[in-house]
């Protein structure tokens, strides 16, 4: 078994459900110990269960990303339990999805909190973890430069908004010893499935523009992360790592 990141501490924002459970699995079968931060306990206790195979270094932070208490309590357990924070993959976002003329401020905000805020104060906070060999991985998505725009503003807006700090964040801490990543995923997450119940032809139609003609697994999209967050990828700072079957440009 690869353990290229033992003795490791990762931190995963939206760790309990979909990709960030993929990713927090991936991160501890590596040898890292993992810090979930979810909103739901029963979610994350049932995270836990399922990842107890995996590795037993696994703690959970519940709380809202958006409140600064959770950026600060989660990390605060994080080096409670395990010493300190080298790898943080910000994870968490919330999807508002709507027309410009139907998005509710409410809503809009609710995307910007919980995504390029929230993981700006993540980074911020776990700044001096990180330097010397750290390196933060921000969840990016095709949706902000896909040309089919209609309902997807204050996500897209929200993620490219998320790339930018991420890059940004690359030229600053490089010096530091800090690498930031961004990863643009597209996977069959809980979300996918019911937009194929929901939606069969609109999923039938995004499917077969891909050019590899199919959506890929959460596993598939952490065990990237793993490679990412790993000595091997030790030149990678500052770029956005398309793992999306080829549906962005």
């Amino acid at each position: 078994m690869n353990q290229s990141l033992l003795g490791k501490t990762a931190l995963v924002t939206g760790g309990g459900r979909g990709i960030g459970l993929a990713v927090s699995r991936a991160l501890l079968e590596a040898g890292a110990a993992v810090t979930m931060v979810g909103r739901t306990e029963s979610t994350l206790e049932m995270a836990s269960s399922q990842l107890s195979a995996a590795g037993s270094k696994l703690a959970y932070f519940v709380g809202d990303v958006s409140d600064e208490a959770t950026v600060e309590n989660a990390a605060a357990l994080a080096r409670r339990e395990f010493g300190r924070i080298d790898i943080l993959v910000n994870n968490a976002q919330v999807i508002a999805v709507a027309s410009l003329m139907d998005l509710s401020r409410d809503d809009f905000e609710a995307a910007w909190q919980s995504g390029p805020m929230a993981a700006l104060a993540f980074m911020k906070e776990c700044h001096a973890d990180l330097c010397d060999g750290g390196v933060v991985i921000n969840m990016l998505s095709g949706v902000g430069i896909r040309w089919d725009m209609d309902n997807y503003g204050a996500y897209g807006a929200a993620k490219q908004a998320l790339a930018t700090i991420t890059r940004t964040a690359a030229c600053e801490w490089g010096p530091a010893g800090i690498r930031v990543v961004g990863v643009m995923p597209n996977a069959a997450t809980d979300a996918w499935v019911d937009f194929e119940v929901n939606y069969p032809e609109a999923a039938s139609d995004y499917v077969a523009r891909l050019p590899l003609r199919r959506m890929g697994s959460p596993d598939e999209i952490a065990r990237v992360i793993a490679f990412l967050a790993g000595p091997d990828a030790g030149l990678i700072t500052g770029s956005v790592v398309k793992v999306d079957g080829g549906f962005a440009p």
